[in-house]
Protein backbone atom coordinates (compact mmCIF):
# COMPACT_ATOMS: atom_id res chain seq x y z
CA UNK A 1 0.00 0.00 0.00
CA UNK A 2 1.33 3.75 -0.79
CA UNK A 3 0.09 5.49 1.87
CA UNK A 4 2.26 7.28 4.28
CA UNK A 5 0.93 6.61 8.03
CA UNK A 6 2.08 9.11 10.68
CA UNK A 7 0.41 7.87 14.12
CA UNK A 8 0.52 10.75 16.86
CA UNK A 9 1.38 9.34 20.25
CA UNK A 10 -0.92 9.60 22.69
CA UNK A 11 -0.95 13.02 24.98
CA UNK A 12 -3.08 13.43 27.87
CA UNK A 13 -3.26 16.85 27.54
CA UNK A 14 -5.38 16.39 24.29
CA UNK A 15 -9.05 17.98 23.72
CA UNK A 16 -11.71 16.61 25.17
CA UNK A 17 -13.45 15.03 22.64
CA UNK A 18 -10.92 13.16 21.72
CA UNK A 19 -10.09 11.22 24.71
CA UNK A 20 -12.64 8.48 23.98
CA UNK A 21 -11.42 7.23 20.78
CA UNK A 22 -8.38 8.31 18.12
CA UNK A 23 -9.55 9.52 15.44
CA UNK A 24 -8.21 8.71 12.25
CA UNK A 25 -8.12 11.22 9.67
CA UNK A 26 -7.18 10.51 5.38
CA UNK A 27 -5.57 13.56 3.31
CA UNK A 28 -6.21 12.77 0.12
CA UNK A 29 -3.67 15.34 -1.96
CA UNK A 30 -1.59 15.08 -4.93
CA UNK A 31 0.56 18.25 -2.79
CA UNK A 32 2.45 16.29 -0.39
CA UNK A 33 4.11 19.14 1.19
CA UNK A 34 0.35 20.60 1.94
CA UNK A 35 -0.87 17.45 3.34
CA UNK A 36 2.11 17.33 5.44
CA UNK A 37 1.83 20.62 6.60
CA UNK A 38 -1.84 20.41 7.44
CA UNK A 39 -0.57 16.91 9.26
CA UNK A 40 1.64 19.04 11.22
CA UNK A 41 -0.67 21.37 12.54
CA UNK A 42 -2.84 18.51 14.16
CA UNK A 43 0.62 17.19 15.59
CA UNK A 44 1.13 20.88 17.08
CA UNK A 45 -2.23 20.79 18.33
CA UNK A 46 -1.48 17.52 19.89
CA UNK A 47 -4.76 16.11 18.97
CA UNK A 48 -4.72 12.47 19.28
CA UNK A 49 -4.96 11.33 15.60
CA UNK A 50 -3.93 8.73 13.35
CA UNK A 51 -2.97 10.75 10.12
CA UNK A 52 -3.12 8.55 6.60
CA UNK A 53 -1.89 10.80 3.77
CA UNK A 54 -2.94 9.57 0.18
CA UNK A 55 -1.30 10.82 -2.98
CA UNK A 56 -3.94 10.61 -5.45
CA UNK A 57 -7.86 9.13 -5.43
CA UNK A 58 -6.82 5.23 -5.81
CA UNK A 59 -4.66 5.30 -2.50
CA UNK A 60 -7.36 6.97 -0.72
CA UNK A 61 -9.47 4.48 -1.71
CA UNK A 62 -6.95 2.07 -0.51
CA UNK A 63 -6.60 3.29 2.80
CA UNK A 64 -10.56 2.67 3.48
CA UNK A 65 -10.37 -1.19 2.56
CA UNK A 66 -9.30 -2.55 5.75
CA UNK A 67 -11.08 0.46 8.06
CA UNK A 68 -13.22 3.70 7.38
CA UNK A 69 -11.92 6.94 8.84
CA UNK A 70 -13.25 9.31 10.96
CA UNK A 71 -12.97 11.74 8.02
CA UNK A 72 -11.35 12.59 4.77
CA UNK A 73 -9.83 15.44 3.57
CA UNK A 74 -10.48 15.37 -0.33
CA UNK A 75 -9.06 17.08 -3.11
CA UNK A 76 -10.46 16.99 -6.30
CA UNK A 77 -7.42 17.27 -8.97
CA UNK A 78 -5.28 14.18 -8.71
CA UNK A 79 -3.95 11.84 -10.69
CA UNK A 80 -4.87 7.93 -10.69
CA UNK A 81 -8.83 8.62 -9.66
CA UNK A 82 -9.69 11.92 -9.13
CA UNK A 83 -11.63 13.29 -5.73
CA UNK A 84 -15.17 13.07 -7.57
CA UNK A 85 -14.67 9.93 -8.03
CA UNK A 86 -13.55 8.57 -5.05
CA UNK A 87 -16.23 10.94 -3.35
CA UNK A 88 -18.67 8.62 -5.54
CA UNK A 89 -17.04 5.55 -4.82
CA UNK A 90 -17.39 6.48 -1.29
CA UNK A 91 -20.85 7.84 -0.46
CA UNK A 92 -21.82 4.58 -3.20
CA UNK A 93 -20.66 1.93 -0.50
CA UNK A 94 -22.50 3.32 1.89
CA UNK A 95 -19.77 5.20 4.15
CA UNK A 96 -21.27 8.09 6.05
CA UNK A 97 -18.66 9.96 7.78
CA UNK A 98 -17.36 13.59 6.33
CA UNK A 99 -15.75 14.32 3.92
CA UNK A 100 -14.54 17.50 3.46
CA UNK A 101 -13.40 18.81 -0.06
CA UNK A 102 -10.47 20.99 0.06
CA UNK A 103 -9.08 22.32 -3.31
CA UNK A 104 -7.93 25.35 -5.35
CA UNK A 105 -10.56 25.57 -7.58
CA UNK A 106 -13.69 27.45 -6.53
CA UNK A 107 -15.83 26.91 -9.78
CA UNK A 108 -19.75 26.66 -9.02
CA UNK A 109 -19.32 23.58 -11.06
CA UNK A 110 -17.34 21.94 -8.40
CA UNK A 111 -19.24 23.32 -5.60
CA UNK A 112 -22.42 21.54 -6.60
CA UNK A 113 -20.95 18.89 -7.80
CA UNK A 114 -19.12 17.54 -4.84
CA UNK A 115 -22.37 18.68 -2.57
CA UNK A 116 -24.65 16.87 -4.78
CA UNK A 117 -22.25 13.71 -4.41
CA UNK A 118 -22.36 13.82 -0.67
CA UNK A 119 -19.58 16.24 0.38
CA UNK A 120 -19.99 17.39 4.21
CA UNK A 121 -17.67 20.95 3.42
CA UNK A 122 -16.24 22.27 0.39
CA UNK A 123 -13.35 24.60 1.54
CA UNK A 124 -10.87 26.46 -0.87
CA UNK A 125 -6.96 25.96 0.67
CA UNK A 126 -5.96 29.56 -0.58
CA UNK A 127 -8.92 31.18 1.80
CA UNK A 128 -8.20 29.58 4.73
CA UNK A 129 -4.61 29.59 6.86
CA UNK A 130 -3.43 25.75 8.24
CA UNK A 131 -5.09 26.96 11.85
CA UNK A 132 -8.31 27.86 10.39
CA UNK A 133 -8.83 24.88 7.90
CA UNK A 134 -7.17 22.89 11.32
CA UNK A 135 -10.19 24.45 13.27
CA UNK A 136 -12.75 23.98 10.62
CA UNK A 137 -11.98 19.92 10.67
CA UNK A 138 -11.70 19.43 14.26
CA UNK A 139 -15.44 21.36 14.36
CA UNK A 140 -16.50 18.49 11.82
CA UNK A 141 -14.79 15.47 14.25
CA UNK A 142 -16.64 17.00 17.34
CA UNK A 143 -20.18 16.94 15.12
CA UNK A 144 -19.63 13.43 14.50
CA UNK A 145 -19.10 12.59 18.17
Amino acid sequence: MYCIYQPKYYNVMIHSFLLMTRKKIIIADDDSVFAKLLMYEFEHRELDMDVTIAENGGQALSCMTDSQPDLLLLDLRMPITDGFSVLEQVRNSGMTFPIVILTHFRDKHSVDKAMLLGATDFLIKSELSMNQLADRIVGHLKSED
